[in-house]
């Protein structure tokens, strides 16, 4: 099979239609995310805080980069709803011809390495100002052109190369769910002071000893661990110890399910005195207040109970913690859950492991289709 390479400029026209700027009209524009990850929406614009004198009107399946930013990948189709909105001087936008290229085709060679490579090499000058691409230079990169149904055919292939990396990552929310599912089945509620009592042992900080800090992701997502640090080098003068299967909560952050259960690895760690710490009740599973935790119901709850907006927002306290409602289970339920969240999480760990590889997984296969249309 022959195959064509081509010009960008081949089937690529500039697209030239201004819209004058007018001090009292709403402009919504847009900008280029680098790495070929799309278009996004800057925030609406009055006239009389642009120092343009015109914009230029976009339209669904346009081709626009970034001057400056083109050499890192800002380059991309234009998406469907985006036709209401305006670009300045530094994105160029062009008109593609549809009979000769596919869409989606282009969407994929526009994020291949080897179109990458050519807009790195076109930039000019040095240091920050080497970031420029001119249209004459951009109009000159060059890429593999097969006939339509072959481009479809490719397309299709990377579509479903980049479905299967979704889909992977889509499993963990998949089982999640299913806990989320279980849990909304229980016939009671019972309030999370059956579970929790709150326990928070205070540690006066010596100056010379080191000590390790953790704090609490949004989310569900688990602790974080902030590493050591000297008693003489923070302004506490004593903070709180957690323990293994214990629950800390952020005080200032809760309302984002800034919540979690303690992992055997963290024990003995500090936390502020803005995050309070519970023990568990005698015979309550530490994997079922894990899937607790992190369900939605307890998220929303703990929305309510933050009132307030952005920084005003009011902290959650350990005593509205405590009131939130959950679902009342008793041992061998909580066991079952258990046993499902342990699946649930190792679903995560692989998920974590095999990240790097979905992320690798589409490049490769569109280097090793385009580099082979030779």
């Amino acid at each position: 099979m022959s195959i064509q390479w081509v010009r960008l400029g081949d089937i690529a026209s500039r697209s030239i239609e201004p819209v004058p700027v007018e001090p009292d009209r709403l402009y919504r524009t847009i900008g280029v995310f680098n790495r070929g990850r799309g278009v996004f929406e800057r925030p609406p614009i009055m006239g009389v805080d642009t120092k343009y004198s015109a914009y230029f009107r976009l339209a669904p399946g346009q081709l626009i980069y970034s001057k400056l930013f083109a050499w890192e990948g800002s380059v991309a189709l234009v998406p469907d709803g985006f036709d209401q909105h305006v670009a300045s001087a530094e994105f160029p936008v062009y008109d593609l011809n549809h009979e000769a290229a596919d869409r989606r085709y282009l969407d994929h060679v526009l994020k291949w390495d080897g179109v990458a490579g050519q807009l790195a090499g076109a930039t000019t000058g040095m240091g920050q100002r080497r970031q420029r691409v001119n249209p004459d230079k951009f109009e000159s990169i060059q890429f593999p052109l097969p006939d339509l149904p072959e481009q479809r055919r490719i397309a299709a292939h990377l579509d479903c190369v980049a479905e299967s990396a979704r889909s992977r990552h889509a499993v963990e929310r998949m089982s999640w769910s299913l806990v989320e599912q279980l849990l909304t089945r229980s016939p009671g509620q019972s309030l999370l002071s059956a579970f929790l009592s709150e326990c928070n042992e205070e540690v006066e900080l010596e100056p010379a000893t080191t000590y390790r800090r953790i704090g609490v992701f949004g989310h569900g997502r688990g602790v974080i661990d902030r590493g050591t640090f000297l008693g003489a080098d923070t302004k506490y003068k004593s903070m709180y110890r957690v323990r293994a299967n214990q629950v800390v909560m952020s005080r200032l952050k809760a309302f984002e399910g800034a919540v979690a259960v303690v992992p055997a690895s963290h024990d003995g760690a500090l936390v502020s005195k803005e995050f309070p710490t519970f023990d568990l009740a005698k015979g309550v599973d530490a994997r079922f207040v894990r899937a607790i935790l992190r369900s939605d119901a307890v998220t929303s709850q703990l929305k309510e109970a933050s009132t307030g907006v952005g920084a005003r927002r009011e902290r959650v306290s350990a005593s509205r913690f405590l009131a939130v409602k959950v679902p009342d289970l008793p041992a061998e339920r909580q066991a079952g859950i258990g046993d499902l969240v342990d699946h649930v999480e190792a679903i995560g760990a692989l998920s974590a492991r095999a990240q790097g590889l979905r992320a690798a997984l589409l490049p490769a296969a569109r280097n090793e289709v385009f580099s082979s249309l030779r």
